[in-house]
């Protein structure tokens, strides 16, 4: 099983967030959905992936394009070990749309998003996240 698979099927046995929304001062999309994953690459892959994230059509404009997609963003950094790892941090109006984007042609069956995936080694780690504002309700104010 692919890491991609890996994501598909974790992400099917997600728990709904509470259907709590936060509408962001700037776009005026609701932000319902927010998923931080962190992969570990194989050694000299950096540049590869890099490359693939920035200029591949199925990199992050792929993301970006897609319905329910608030923003997309990809970074680097190397852990104390030396490992490099690369980081995804996406905004979506909901987990449905997350999951779509998942199960989409440029997710499930790309060639090219295929080959990125060999660069990448172990268990993705996924954070799923409530807007900070979701919790305002929940603050007592001073």
């Amino acid at each position: 099983m692919t890491h991609v698979h890996t994501l598909y099927h974790y992400l099917q046995g997600m728990e709904p967030m509470g259907g709590v929304t936060h509408t962001p001062a700037q776009g005026g999309k609701a932000i319902g959905f927010v998923v931080l994953v962190e992969m570990a690459m194989l050694p000299d892959s950096a540049a590869k992936v890099s490359q693939y994230m920035l200029h591949d059509p199925n990199g992050l404009e792929y993301t970006k394009a897609q319905q329910g997609n608030i923003s997309a963003t990809s970074n680097l950094y190397t852990t104390e070990e030396g490992v490099d790892t690369v980081v995804f941090f996406n905004k979506w109006e909901s987990r449905d749309a997350f999951i779509a984007y998942n199960d989409s042609e440029g997710r499930r069956s790309n060639e090219s998003w295929k080959e990125l995936a060999t660069h990448f080694v172990g268990i993705p780690t996924i954070t799923l996240m409530r807007p900070l504002g979701s919790y305002a309700e929940e603050i007592t104010p001073c």
